[in-house]
């Protein structure tokens, strides 16, 4: 099983057309300053990252060997590879959110680090997640370090939404995209991989709820949440405006998960939309939650198909909201009160 933490580009799934092209610029030797690497969160970003930066500072002899300059050329076996790894490489900066975002004082401490040249490898790599949640001040301030790149270092922004960066920041990175997993591929890891292996009618369920994403795969099947998605979704096709304490009672009841109200979210989202493809005659074959077959059904008569449109419509800024640490009961209330009937 490809572990954790694990840098090689083998070992990344489903994301052949990135990782030929990050191969392409090593053999070249023609690497971006920026790499700005973008799609949905769980689907290798993070760990391409981590490969492309083992790959720049391996010290095998077999690093400038052609086919091989750079690409995974010791195994992950050289005192480098096993530094970045580990996460102890002195020359690997990994910058995270500080609460809800990305702070100036972040930003500015990274580029007092990058006045100096590497310490131990040819590059000194800066990875930023969640690059999206840059505030204004420290987006303005780490705009100034793309439009002047330092010497030997390599800056990867990783993001779920591009359209959240400043068009400039974007600009002056080679964009990457990522593409979700085919469910194929997530129940196949799901039933092939790790301690845990799963039987192929729940790997198969967990993949159609992934949303392409195995990271999101493999926290569902954590989660007493795969217990709680039958009632939460016969309580979002029921809501009604007759019941006012019902709907303020459920509201309140998921405001309190805040760790997994993002995830609530979401499979709402995938109700609905099991919602709208049987309200427009497709197959069976095609709905997520195919084990709710007869709550759809029943969600299906009731709800007419502008109501599950503007139902998506009305989730997808809740989730954006949530995500921005507003009062997640007021967001709730708002959201189920629009949506009763």
């Amino acid at each position: 099983m490809p572990g954790k933490n694990s840098m090689s580009f083998a070992e990344i799934l489903g994301q052949e057309p990135a990782i030929k092209l990050l191969k392409n610029s090593l053999e070249r030797g023609k690497v971006a300053h920026a790499y700005l690497f973008y799609g949905i969160e769980g689907i290798g970003k993070e760990k391409t990252a981590r490969a492309l930066a083992r790959a720049l500072n391996c010290l095998s002899p077999l690093a400038d060997a052609p086919g091989r300059k750079g690409v995974e050329a010791c195994g992950g076996e050289c005192r480098s590879c096993l530094k970045m790894e580990s996460g102890t490489h002195p020359d690997l900066i990994v910058i995270k959110p500080s609460g809800a975002f990305i702070r100036i004082e972040q930003i500015r401490s990274l580029q007092r680090q990058l006045i100096y040249k590497p310490l131990e490898g040819r590059y000194r790599i800066i990875i930023i997640t969640n690059a999206d949640l840059l505030n204004k001040e420290s987006a303005n301030c780490l705009l100034k370090t793309l439009e002047e790149p330092p010497d030997a270092s390599i800056i990867i922004l990783m993001a779920t939404d591009i359209n959240e960066l400043l068009p400039t920041i974007v600009s002056r990175c080679q964009a990457v995209p990522f593409r979700p997993l085919s469910p194929e591929v997530i129940s196949e890891y799901l039933c092939s991989y790790g301690d845990n292996r799963f039987p192929p009618a729940q790997a198969a369920l967990l993949a159609s709820l992934s949303g392409g994403s195995l990271g999101r795969a493999v926290r569902l099947a954590d989660s007493p949440l795969m217990e709680m998605r039958r009632d939460v979704c016969i309580q979002l096709i029921s809501l009604s405006r007759q019941d006012m304490q019902g709907l303020l009672l459920l509201a309140e009841d998921l405001a309190g998960r805040k760790e997994e109200l993002p995830e609530i979210i979401a499979m709402l989202s995938t109700c609905l939309r099991d919602l709208l493809f049987l309200r427009q005659g497709l197959d069976e074959r095609h709905l997520i939650n195919k084990d709710l077959r007869e709550v759809l059904f029943e969600g299906a008569r009731r709800w007419t198909e502008k109501e599950i449109i503007h139902g998506l419509e009305l989730l997808h800024s809740a989730e954006q909201a949530v995500t921005r640490n507003y009062n997640r009961q007021l967001i709730l209330e708002n959201l189920f009160l629009q949506l009763a009937h």
